[in-house]
């Protein structure tokens, strides 16, 4: 959990540029989170997490996660902790992974 009660959502995601730019647009969407860039070699080193996103999920972390989200090479959503997220992975777009990272949070929340 973020410091502010928001979310904290890591993101892990290949190729560098790609999740660089991912968390640039959570930081302003989702100003109340906590945005997190990692490299996704050291996932599987991080404790307890609220939300990963990532281009392949590590062993160990959809345990540690609150929820995670695997996105596609071209950057849609491939795989998702939430089964409805799942439908969305036909969606392409930055809008879609927004929307699968609302849903995701959304879940994470009623966990707490």
């Amino acid at each position: 959990m973020a410091a502010n009660g928001g979310t904290h959502i890591v993101v892990a995601n290949e190729p560098r540029s790609y999740r660089e730019s991912l968390a640039g647009v959570l930081r302003v969407e989702r100003p109340h989170d906590a945005v997190t860039v990692c490299d996704p070699a050291h996932l599987p080193e991080l404790g307890p997490l609220d939300i990963v996103v990532c281009s392949q999920l590590p062993a160990g972390v959809a345990e540690r996660a609150g929820g995670w989200l695997v996105l596609r090479r071209d950057g849609g959503v491939a795989r998702s902790s939430v089964p409805d997220v799942e439908a969305m992975a036909y969606r392409p777009g930055l809008h879609a992974v927004l929307a699968a990272i609302e849903r995701i949070a959304a879940a994470v929340a009623q966990l707490r």
